[in-house]
């Protein structure tokens, strides 16, 4: 993005792309280890991409699922915060020992 928040040009995005890549490449074409490298690449790439391709799909739709039960969760959330403030009030207007007893947690079972 520039300055001005617009997105480049067409031509300046692939020279961003294919700069850094060039650089990459050319590092990685200088490791004596290169050719362990490509026989790795060669073995688990294809079981990284089939990995990565169903997380992102999996944790896509699970995004959707929990938004989805959030939004659903919302109506009961303000009920339930409403009904303690109004428990709230009660309780600070007419501490009566009966409803004390309700709102208190239950005694441990050991």
């Amino acid at each position: 993005m520039s300055a001005a928040d617009h997105s480049p040009s067409e031509k300046t995005a692939a020279v961003l792309t294919a700069v850094p890549l060039r650089g990459c490449a050319e590092h990685v074409t200088q490791r004596a280890d290169l050719p362990a490298i490509l026989e790795a690449s060669r073995h688990d790439t294809p079981g990284l991409l089939r990995f990565l391709t169903w997380s992102a799909s999996y944790h896509q739709a699970e995004a959707v699922r929990l938004e989805r039960e959030a939004r659903t969760a919302l109506p009961a959330l303000k009920a339930a915060e409403a009904a303690w403030r109004t428990a709230v009030q009660w309780v600070t207007l007419c501490p009566h020992p009966v409803l004390l007893l309700m709102l208190a947690d239950p005694a441990p079972t050991h």
